[in-house]
């Protein structure tokens, strides 16, 4: 008889969407949401961001993102842009839909809590959020955030958990069209490219304060990732995102692991 453990872990109910996720948008479009739109009796086009990082199944890699009153935009380019109705100049979502809360996050989490820095960082992209490329290639760490849902043909709302980005991970892309003439003038690099900081070691001290026997190498690099110290410092996100730190330090004796290399100490 095998030996068996049970943990309060294995007590904790899922929703079946995962949480605490690394993945990158492959593709975002903007196009009719077939599930929403069946529910109110009418299309109801939104913002969908297709994503790609492990435990990520086909139901829930494309996550949607409504933009408010759909009937206000129009879809164009085969869904590569959306158009103001009422004012073709505006691009700018309002910051109480869905999409408006996922840019605001996504500026926040590439300015590393600064979002004006990250509003930089997407200026330099030169693409509008009313433009799909605004949003490809860019990976990110995810949380499951619970929202009201829009309301149905009877106007009843519910609720549903969908991901935001809390932590950039870097651009996956090279500069590639219009988003290529402003990197001439403005280089945006990765935190993976910036050269590793002097305060490296005492970061290092914080993430063997997390460890607990038994832990896989995956579990504590995402246990990092939430540490609000660890996370304020994107060289060292990247570090562990990138450059396989842990593998570093359970090379240089640092961290010890068992045979499987899940970590003892």
């Amino acid at each position: 008889m095998t030996d068996k453990k049970v943990s309060e872990k294995d007590m904790e109910l899922t929703t079946g969407l995962p949480d605490d996720v690394e993945a990158t948008i492959e593709d975002a479009y903007f196009g009719d949401n077939k599930d929403y739109s069946r529910k109110a009796g009418k299309k109801i086009e939104m913002l969908a961001l297709v994503l790609k990082g492990p435990g990520l199944d086909e139901k829930n890699k494309t996550q949607w993102y409504s933009f408010g009153d759909s009937s206000k935009w129009s879809v164009r380019g085969g869904g590569t842009t959306l158009v103001n109705n009422n004012n073709p100049d505006t691009h700018a979502f309002n910051n109480k839909s869905r999409a408006g809360v996922l840019v605001e996050r996504m500026f926040a989490a590439v300015g590393n809590g600064d979002a004006k820095k990250g509003q930089k960082f997407f200026v330099d992209r030169n693409f509008w959020m009313t433009e799909s490329e605004f949003y490809t290639k860019l990976k990110f760490h995810w949380k499951r955030i619970e929202q009201d849902t829009m309301a149905d043909a009877e106007g009843k709302k519910d609720t549903k958990d969908v991901l935001f980005p809390d932590v950039f991970l870097g651009n996956e892309a090279e500069p590639a069209g219009n988003a290529a003439v402003k990197a001439t003038e403005t280089k945006v690099e990765s935190p993976a490219t910036v050269a590793v900081g002097d305060d490296f070691d005492n970061l290092d001290k914080i993430l063997i304060t997390l460890i607990k026997v038994g832990i896989s190498q995956e579990e504590l690099r995402k246990e990092a990732i939430k540490h609000p110290t660890l996370r304020k410092n994107p060289k060292y996100i990247a570090a562990l995102v990138k450059d396989n730190r842990i593998g570093n330090l359970i090379d240089k004796g640092s961290i010890v692991v068992d045979d499987e290399g899940n970590v003892l100490a």
